[in-house]
């Protein structure tokens, strides 16, 4: 379960994105995470930079299993994110018709 909350700035001319997702509860290894991403347009280029900050705290991953189920949810997270991030670049190159 999570909380979202998303903002977006009124300047038309450099409309700026924001989303806070915030973990309320799992029911995998994480007891907290928080992610923000901000997009920010290119003031030189056509375009924008997409902005992702992770964080979490995992209980029990300590020890060699630990390491293991480590390095599985850390290449889970990434392999999301590469997944997330190319969606949204495919979606916003469509819309430039």
């Amino acid at each position: 379960m999570v909380q979202a909350i998303v903002y977006h700035d009124k300047d038309s001319a450099n409309p700026r994105y924001a989303v806070a997702v915030k973990q309320l509860f799992a029911s995998h290894y994480f007891e907290t995470a928080l992610d923000l991403t901000v997009c920010v347009p290119d003031q030189e280029h056509p375009g924008m930079y997409v902005i992702t900050l992770k964080g979490s705290s995992q209980a029990g991953l300590t020890g060699f299993k630990g390491g293991i189920v480590r390095k599985v949810a850390v290449d889970k997270s990434r392999s999301s994110l590469e997944k997330a991030l190319e969606s949204i670049k495919q979606k916003l190159e469509s819309q430039t018709d």
